[in-house]
């Protein structure tokens, strides 16, 4: 931040010259308007003061009172609120950073964990489909081989009939047997995804209180943004004091000036007088 008083002109309200400090952006306060005016110029220097001419030792001294405007502290005062603002746009970047980050990471994972869940219960249903099948097979099966057995009760004169039945009631049962191992295959196929579906449930209900964890950080943010909105509205209220205080500085340079021009003729008065005095008291002696 410069700390030279420069000269502004606002082009809204255009009511004339202003001097104030810039801020951080090189930006001034209108002290009429309140707008934000760039371009400020250097202002001229200050005409050098006449050298004081030397007080007659009869003349009685004169003392000027001047009076010392010290605007320090509300220079570290703004300086204090500036670098406390930076410091809030900084930690809200940051934070703001970081819940994108989360949100990603979590957006992602839940991408990942549904896809995950839809193609275990597309797999399950496959299998669930495929168990029913092979039970609606074993019982046709089941009801072949009894009218296959009635057959043979009704037939029993017919022995290679019989035999030729019962050859396809072993090879049936051996199918059988593999349908009920590829059953109990299936059903532990079923059982394992749905303990994996609820892993993953689980992992999505870790993933809900991170993001819940991080919509609480997001209104903790958002109370941060307050506050700063506060200090914003804290630093536009004593930039306007800022320049306030420097008109009031300026018409108070101006009447310190006309008191020291009051001055110097009374000093010149006095001297006029003390040489008429000394005039007098030469005639008087003579």
């Amino acid at each position: 931040m410069s700390l030279t008083v420069q000269i502004f002109t606002c082009p809204k309200c255009n009511r004339g010259e202003f001097r104030s400090l810039p801020g951080p952006d090189g930006k001034a306060f209108c002290p009429w308007c309140g707008d934000g005016v760039t371009g400020g110029t250097a202002p001229p220097p200050p005409p050098a003061a006449p050298a004081p001419e030397p007080v007659p030792a009869t003349a009685p001294a004169l003392v000027a009172e001047t009076r010392v405007v010290d605007d320090g502290p509300l220079r570290d005062r703004i300086a204090e609120l500036t670098k406390r603002c930076e410091q809030a746009e900084a930690e809200l970047q940051r934070e703001l950073e970081k819940k994108q980050q989360i949100k990603q990471v979590v957006a992602v994972e839940m991408k990942r964990l549904e896809a995950a869940a839809a193609e275990a219960r597309t797999l399950a249903l496959r299998k669930e489909e495929e168990h029913r099948t092979a039970l609606a097979g074993l019982g046709r099966l089941e009801a072949d081989l009894q009218a296959e057995r009635r057959k043979v009760e009704d037939l029993s004169g017919v022995r290679s009939l019989v035999e030729g039945m019962e050859k396809s009631v072993r090879r049936l049962e051996a199918e059988n047997v593999q349908l009920r191992e590829g059953r109990d295959a299936a059903v532990k196929e079923a059982e394992h995804l749905k303990s994996d579906l609820a892993k993953a449930e689980a992992e999505r209900g870790e993933l809900r209180k991170k993001l819940a964890a991080a919509e609480a950080r997001i209104e903790t943010l958002k109370d941060a943004s307050v506050e700063l909105s506060d200090l914003k509205a804290e630093r536009r209220r004593l930039e306007k004091e800022r320049a306030e205080f420097q008109v009031k500085a300026a018409s108070l340079q101006s009447e310190v000036e006309k008191r020291d021009r009051r001055v110097g003729e009374l000093q010149m008065l006095v001297k006029t007088l003390g040489e008429r005095l000394n005039d007098l008291t030469r005639r008087l002696r003579v």
